[in-house]
């Protein structure tokens, strides 16, 4: 029988953050996503928006981004905008590289 997502204990989500299973099984999802602050769907549907207002706040043109984050002109032009958004490890280099961008990009949907 599996067990609610309330009795998850902290040892589990320890575990699970090194890469090993934390023991929520498919059935315990609905119970997981019910407590979320914000909604995954809503989050992704803002992103490639949320993206291109902080690539046009932090950068002059396409150029410039694609010299920064080392894509191709066309993928820069995209972002800024707004047709796709980056991959995670673009995401993630703008947090490390530019202090004001974790505020920005993650904040609630």
């Amino acid at each position: 029988m599996p067990r609610p997502a309330s009795s998850v204990a902290p040892a589990d989500n320890a575990a699970a953050a090194d890469g090993v299973s934390s023991g929520v099984v498919p059935g315990d999802l609905a119970g997981l996503l019910s407590g979320r602050p914000c909604d995954p769907r809503a989050f992704q549907r803002v992103y490639p928006d949320r993206w291109a207002a902080f690539l046009r706040a932090n950068f002059r043109n396409a150029l410039e981004v694609a010299v920064f984050f080392s894509v191709d002109e066309k993928t820069a032009r995209q972002w800024i905008e707004g047709v796709t958004a980056p991959r995670g490890w673009a995401a993630s280099f703008a947090v490390l590289a530019i202090p004001s961008a974790r505020a920005f990009l993650l904040r609630a949907a």
